[in-house]
């Protein structure tokens, strides 16, 4: 949408972050869906969409102002497996924005006339580790060359990007080749992106690169609008956030003259009023966890999760 990220930015320069929803694949088996495909989420968006509508809605209740969509484990590779035509394939990521869009356009219609801001639809795009659903975004090395990770990428970023959807949120990326190939594909799409990485320490990506190596491939990319860290222990946010060179990590006078993120958030006790999500009890799965597994934190209280004052 035309003004997506100088609105964005207007939020966030009044002394408000932007407030992003919670994790849809837990928030899904939370509530006895069976999110453990290949496809995670994503096999339930012909079969449940009912379901992903209903947590996209309560997340939007609970006060985020940006929901992802469905689509982060799913690929042209994954669902070509499983039989799919690519016109199939195709149907299946614009469902995925399509139900987000809709739940947030039932949303606004409903929202309060002085409501501040309109909820964002990010469309997620996984990194190749998601596909093998094998724990390979918190390792990286996947062993192939550029021109096949490239080919795993490009059609989908390219469904996305002509997909409405306000945002591309490029996530859990833990590897430089895969950062370099995806900064080369979002040279070309028009969508606001944002990019996030995986890393092992306060410093290095989980392949044992530099985290800065791969900042410094997104720095000037018209696009990217944002740059920072998923799925990684809440001690490191911040040392990684100051990688960039300043608190808001992509200043002005930043050494990596980075696009401008998100300022350094911490906990407010000022917390308005809001719903909660699931049960307020919180829960691993310690099988998933020893298979090398993403182990969802969940029945998560929104209300702590999301706000937070500007330093």
């Amino acid at each position: 949408m035309p003004g997506t990220v100088e609105n964005i930015r207007s939020l966030i320069a009044g002394g408000r972050p932007l407030l992003l929803d919670g994790g849809l694949g837990g928030e899904l088996e939370a509530r006895g869906y069976d999110v453990t495909s290949p496809l995670w989420s994503a096999a339930l968006i012909e079969s449940h969409a009912e379901a992903i509508e209903a947590v996209h809605r309560d997340f939007l209740a609970a006060g985020a102002q940006c929901i992802t969509t469905s689509s982060y484990q799913a690929s042209v590779a994954g669902l070509s497996a499983l039989g799919l035509e690519l016109a199939e394939i195709e149907g299946l990521f614009r469902r995925s924005v399509d139900l987000a869009r809709g739940v947030r356009d039932e949303f606004v219609r409903g929202a309060r006339p002085d409501t501040e801001f309109r909820p964002l639809v990010a469309a997620s795009v996984g990194p190749y580790g998601a596909y093998l659903a094998d724990g390979s975004e918190y390792r990286g090395n996947y062993g192939l060359d550029d021109a096949s990770l490239r080919e795993f990428h490009r059609q989908r970023l390219l469904w996305l990007d002509r997909s409405g959807a306000d945002l591309l949120a490029c996530e859990t990326l833990p590897d430089l080749q895969e950062a370099r190939v995806l900064s080369g594909l979002l040279e070309s799409v028009s969508t606001p992106a944002w990019v996030s990485f995986c890393c092992r320490d306060a410093g290095h990506l989980h392949d044992g690169n530099r985290l800065t190596q791969a900042l410094e491939l997104f720095a000037g990319l018209d696009p990217v609008f944002a740059l920072g860290v998923n799925c990684c222990p809440p001690a490191l946010i911040e040392p990684l956030v100051e990688l960039g060179g300043t608190p808001d990590m992509g200043a002005a006078n930043s050494p990596l003259n980075l696009p401008p993120l998100a300022p350094r958030l911490i906990p407010s006790p000022e917390v308005p009023e809001t719903n909660v999500v699931g049960k307020p009890e919180r829960k691993v799965d310690a099988i998933k966890l020893a298979k090398g597994k993403a182990a969802f934190v969940d029945d998560i209280e929104i209300r702590g999760m999301l706000y937070a004052k500007m330093l």
